[in-house]
């Protein structure tokens, strides 16, 4: 006995969407790793000149607290920004993700003890944050994305894309 499976007609809208899953199952990697980049570099260069990073006083405050005051902001703001960009132009340009996705995981482990220093500046009241809570949180999605590239890469090719 045969089965016939009535299957309906593609339309110009299936085909679009063919295309575009395809685009983005060739490309979103690389996407990622590019918009990682844009946000790491500019993020960071913002750190060497004074005064112009909203995070500058956040960061500043917990690298002291982190380094038990033995880093002063003069210091620790620009190796801070040399430290996302280095991070920034391993997205950018590295062809072995591994120290690029350490080094983030490495830097996020740090954006996120602000909620441990400054408790009163990152929430509100009890799972409300304030502004810089919300500032710190994003840095979820970034963790994300570094798992995303975790899961990308091949074990025995030393070679990434």
């Amino acid at each position: 006995m045969k089965i016939l499976r009535v299957t309906k007609p593609r339309n110009r809208t299936d085909d679009i969407e063919e295309a575009i899953y395809t685009f983005m199952a060739q490309h979103a990697v690389t996407i990622l790793r590019y918009a990682m980049a844009t946000v790491f570099i500019w993020f960071g260069a913002l750190k060497l000149l004074p005064g112009i990073s909203p995070a500058e006083a956040i960061a500043s405050r917990t690298l002291s607290a982190m380094t038990l005051g033995l880093l002063q902001p003069k210091v620790s703001l620009p190796l801070l920004a040399v430290f996302e960009m280095t991070i920034g132009f391993g997205f950018a340009f590295a062809r072995n993700l591994r120290p690029t996705i350490l080094l983030l995981m490495m830097h996020m482990a740090g954006t996120l003890t602000p909620f441990l220093f400054f408790p009163h500046e990152t929430m509100s009241s009890f799972g409300v944050p304030t502004m810089t809570g919300q500032y710190i949180l994003k840095n979820m999605v970034f963790i994300a994305v570094g798992f995303v590239m975790i899961g990308t890469l091949k074990r025995n090719n030393p070679v990434e894309s």
